[in-house]
């Protein structure tokens, strides 16, 4: 299979200022930034276009925060870009943009970019033909089609790192556990199967968790879901994880081998 990858990449903080001038200032390279990045169909240009960005006193940096396979061959990362208004001495304020991509090798296939939860007003720009392939892809594999915008969903509800099982009140199962705990005790293949078919590969990981114990309990499962779960093993990439009250990044795969070392 060719090298692929689809990359997410979200979160970017785009100030605001009570001072007319500086708010046009603002305004007009926030513009600016919106439409290069929109227009830009070259990954490895994408990345110079951010990291030219330092260059700029509005610009403080940016990070990268998410870094793993969706399917095999098709990756998706996250960054964070903080941009500060160009005041000193004064209070910043800020409005939150995401920008998300999704390519194939070095070709973005996809490209949105608008303000927090308001995704139906995401300025979009698509290449038809390879993102019909990518969702022809995720399909065969999913049974449902790929929907972008349940990212930032399923980031809201937290299933945007890994937990350690005792990480709740008093060493209590935390709430994500609490569930998988109930879920696997009442035999629910349904809905862990429904983890698996999630958008946020964290959340993947609770239901192959699950859904391995049930397995090693001598609980048959049916091909589709054996393929899910096969699917979720192979990933490769980092995510962050939570054990005790030390935050790590990880290899995802180091994770999916050995979750007994992060689960406590």
């Amino acid at each position: 299979m060719s090298c692929k990858l689809l990359v997410v990449i979200l979160l970017f903080s785009i100030p605001f200022t009570n001072n007319g001038k500086e708010s046009r200032i603002n305004s007009e390279f926030t513009k600016k930034m919106i439409n290069t990045i929109k227009e830009t169909s070259n990954f490895t240009e994408l990345v110079s276009y951010l990291d030219s960005l330092h260059e700029n006193e509005m610009v403080t940096g940016y990070f990268e925060s998410k870094n793993y396979d969706i399917i095999p061959g098709f990756r998706e990362i996250n960054y964070q870009l903080y941009i500060d208004k160009p005041i000193k001495n004064s209070d910043k304020f800020y409005h939150n943009y995401y920008l998300q991509v999704l390519r194939k090798a070095n070709k973005i296939i996809y490209i949105g970019i608008g303000p927090d939860a308001q995704f139906s007003s995401f300025e979009k720009n698509t290449n038809i033909k390879e993102f019909a392939f990518f969702q022809k892809s995720y399909e065969r594999i999913y049974g449902k089609q790929f929907d972008p915008d349940l990212i930032f969903y399923e980031s809201r509800e937290d299933w945007s790192r890994y937990e350690s099982h005792y990480l709740g009140p008093e060493g209590s199962p935390s709430n994500k556990w609490q569930l998988v705990d109930y879920l696997v005790k009442t035999k629910n293949v349904y809905e862990l199967s429904k983890f698996l078919s999630s958008n946020s590969a964290v959340k993947q990981l609770y239901g192959f968790r699950g859904l391995s114990i049930l397995k090693k309990n001598g609980l048959n499962l049916d091909k589709s879901i054996l393929m899910k779960m096969e699917v979720t093993q192979k990933k490769t990439g980092y995510m962050s994880v939570q054990r005790g009250c030390e935050g790590f990044k990880l290899p995802f795969e180091e994770v999916l081998k050995n979750p007994e070392v992060y689960d406590y």
